[in-house]
């Protein structure tokens, strides 16, 4: 029986973007917080063994936590991602600044002490 007092909550996309392996796990398990050109195109990508835990570079990760992070503000739902201690330093200092006038980003736990995982948030979702 549903209780009208409890409604009930989604729960948040998590994406990593580590690895390339990771990355398209990710993407394959939250296809709704992904464009429709960017699910289509990973849905035909066949990555070899010696590929699949290589790290992804800085603009292979820029260009899907942009896309990520455009699709968190269109559906206004906040997300989490997993990506590489160094790519988050260059986020840090290099984000867009229409980000900290949209939304919020805050690291998160994470178990992986060369990764970080962040929290996006829109501001309208707060």
């Amino acid at each position: 029986m549903k209780d009208a007092n409890h409604p009930k909550t989604q729960s948040v996309p998590h994406f990593n973007v580590t690895t390339l392996a990771a990355a398209i796990a990710s993407i394959k398990r939250n296809p709704d917080m992904i464009s429709a050109e960017l699910a289509k195109l990973v849905e035909d990508i066949k990555v070899k063994p010696e590929q699949a835990n290589a790290p992804m570079n800085m603009v292979e990760t820029g260009m899907l936590v942009l896309s990520i992070f455009m699709m968190a503000l269109k559906k206004n739902r906040p997300v989490q991602i997993i990506m590489t201690r160094e790519y988050w330093d260059y986020i840090k200092v290099n984000k867009p600044r229409d980000v900290d006038r949209l939304s919020t980003i805050k690291e998160v736990f994470c178990l992986d002490p060369m990764a970080v995982n962040i929290e996006f948030r829109p501001l309208e979702n707060d």
